[in-house]
């Protein structure tokens, strides 16, 4: 689920799979989808520090740190399949 502020800035609201369906990169395949979908630039979301790791994986760096929930993003541009270009 996106919440599209501009074509630039996006904000990633919900990426959930069934637990009996993790492991499988299935949340990846979902969030490489998105991405390519909306040609996003620069995307925000908020996560339990427990899936740091996954988001980190796919580009995206902490920016804040609130009890258990980390903010983060990514200003990268994104070319598909795990690749990003730097700006």
């Amino acid at each position: 689920m996106i919440n599209k502020a501009d074509t630039c800035d996006q904000h990633l609201v919900l990426l959930w799979v069934h637990p009996d369906h993790r492991g499988h990169g299935l949340g990846s395949e979902l969030l490489e989808r998105v991405l390519r979908k909306f040609d996003i630039y620069h995307v925000s979301l908020k996560c339990h520090k427990k899936h740091r790791d996954f988001y980190e994986r796919h580009g995206f760096a902490i920016e804040e740190c609130i009890d258990d929930l980390r903010r983060m993003t990514t200003n990268r541009e994104y070319l598909g399949v795990g690749q990003w270009l730097n700006r």
